[in-house]
C-alpha cells in the first residue's frame, strides 16, 4: 500500500514525513529563548525588538541601565538597537573599569554596522584604556574595520 492511498487529496498541500529528524538543529538555534530573569527591557534588546526597546525608551529607563544595555547590543552587531539607545542619550564613550570603550568592544566584536553608528555619534577613536589599547587595535585583521577607524581619524 503507498502513502497516497492512506492520506486524502490535499489540493496543492502536501504532509512531510520526518522518520529521521537528526538534521535539524537543536531547538535553543531555531528560536531564541530569552531568560525569564532579565530585565523586559534587556530582553528586548537581547531578542533584538527594535519596536520593543524603543518603546520601553519611550517610557523612560534609568542611565545606567541604558548605557548597560549599549554593551549588550554590541555583542549582537545590533546597529538599530544601538542607534536607537545613542538616540536615547546612551554614552558613545561608555567605559567598564578597565577602561575599554564601546567602540573598542565594537572592533574588537567586528561590529561594523555599529561601530559606525558610535563613530557618529561622537565616541572618541583613539580613546586608550586602562593598558594602552585603542579600538584600532582591537580592529587588526578586520580590514573594513581598520578603514572605518583611519577614516574618523584613528592612529597608532
Amino acid at each position: 500500500m503507498s502513502i497516497h492511498g492512506i492520506l486524502p487529496p490535499l489540493h496543492g498541500r502536501g504532509h512531510i514525513w520526518l522518520f529521521d529528524d537528526e538534521w535539524l538543529p537543536p531547538p535553543s538555534v531555531l528560536t531564541r529563548v530569552p531568560d525569564r530573569d532579565l530585565d523586559p527591557f534587556l530582553q528586548a534588546i537581547s531578542l533584538s525588538d527594535l519596536s520593543g526597546v524603543r518603546a520601553r525608551l519611550g517610557r523612560g529607563v534609568e542611565p545606567p541601565l541604558r548605557n548597560g544595555a549599549l554593551w549588550l547590543a554590541l555583542a549582537e552587531d545590533d546597529s538599530c538597537v544601538v542607534g536607537a539607545l545613542l538616540t536615547a542619550g546612551a554614552d558613545p564613550n561608555l567605559r567598564d573599569r578597565d577602561g575599554f570603550t564601546v567602540l573598542m568592544a565594537a572592533s574588537r566584536y567586528g561590529a561594523l554596522k555599529s561601530a559606525r553608528k558610535l563613530l557618529e555619534a561622537g565616541a572618541d577613536v583613539n580613546a586608550n584604556a586602562n593598558f594602552g589599547r585603542t579600538a584600532l587595535l582591537f580592529a587588526s585583521g578586520n580590514q573594513d574595520m581598520v578603514r572605518l577607524l583611519t577614516d574618523h581619524g584613528a592612529h597608532e
